[in-house]
């Protein structure tokens, strides 16, 4: 016969095989009477009963909190937009929670007492949004400082620990109060994340400053782009940084959750390029934490982790 006709006898032959097995199966055996079979299929059913209540259950669970992540995603950038975020109550709210910033400054104070070593006597200083004062204790007690902090319950701690510094410290709400020319440094971490817009703020700060003076900056960043540029192919794939793409998709799904939570903190802008868009000469350093203090728990500072 065909080869056809032998592949299909011989696929009938195992199916006859296998039917031949299911019957024999299901075949009561003598030594069971039909009252002991009946009490086994009823525990078989309440067993299957119990099962699909289970997976009813996880399922509903699931899709809960689904829809209630889903809902908070949504409706938080709504809530606290632009207009709240002003308001007092979540003014003082973000003034107290960045109290609770002491493993980030420490771990980044010899990046920080490095940079801002250039600082010199007798230089006029403007820091842009100090907060609550941690970069104070790097400057020299010599320097005329500015500090532009918008944020009415960080204003008093920063002028308690700039007095306590023997600094003479001046407040202004806006770094366009100032004239140009009237700064030789000028200062700013952790801030350009929040600005409206950067652009803006970069040539304010080109302008306040004296010819010759220096933008020092620490700012986190979106994470750099994988060394094989877009996404992955298969073509890439041996080559391709899967963590650094993955990190950088992350920041920006969480973006809108960053901005409404961290009072307009965008954790995936591209920070350098804008400074570098509005300054001739940059020199950067880029570095990560947790891993610049040791650490190794990167989620702790995801999603700021990129500097």
């Amino acid at each position: 016969f065909s080869e056809m006709s032998f592949c299909y006898g011989f696929s009938h032959f195992l199916n006859s095989i296998k039917r031949a097995n299911i019957m024999n199966e299901l075949k009561p055996r003598r030594c069971c009477s039909r009252k002991a079979i009946v009490p086994m299929c009823n525990q078989n059913n309440e067993a299957d009963t119990e099962k699909d209540e289970g997976r009813r259950i996880f399922i509903a669970s699931s899709l809960t909190t689904i829809a209630t992540i889903g809902s908070l995603y949504f409706a938080l950038p709504q809530i606290l937009g632009p207009a709240t975020r002003a308001q007092g109550w979540y003014k003082e709210r973000f003034a107290n929670a960045m109290q609770d910033m002491g493993e980030y400054e420490a771990g980044v104070s010899g990046i920080k007492r490095e940079l801002l070593s250039l600082i010199a006597p007798g230089d006029r200083v403007v820091e842009l949004g100090p907060g609550l004062g941690p970069n104070l204790s790097y400057l020299p007690a010599e320097v005329s400082y500015t500090a532009v902090e918008p944020n009415p319950f960080m204003r008093r701690v920063l002028l308690e620990r700039a007095a306590a510094r023997g600094l003479a410290a001046a407040v202004a709400d806006d770094l366009a109060d100032l004239p140009a020319g009237s700064a030789d440094v000028v200062v700013s971490t952790l801030v350009l994340c929040s600005v409206a817009d950067q652009d803006a703020v970069l040539r304010e700060v080109l302008r306040v400053l004296t010819p010759g003076g220096r933008f020092l900056f620490v700012e986190h960043v979106a994470a750099r782009a994988a060394a094989a540029p877009g996404y992955p192919t298969p073509y890439n794939a041996g080559r391709f940084e899967w963590g650094r793409f993955a990190y950088r998709i992350a920041q920006r799904a969480v973006a809108p959750l960053q901005v409404a939570l961290a009072d307009g903190c965008h954790p995936d802008r591209d920070t350098l390029g804008a400074v570098r868009g509005v300054f001739g000469e940059v020199y950067d350093k880029r570095f990560d934490v947790p891993y610049v203090w040791g650490g190794g728990d990167w989620w702790n500072m995801f999603p700021i982790g990129p500097h």
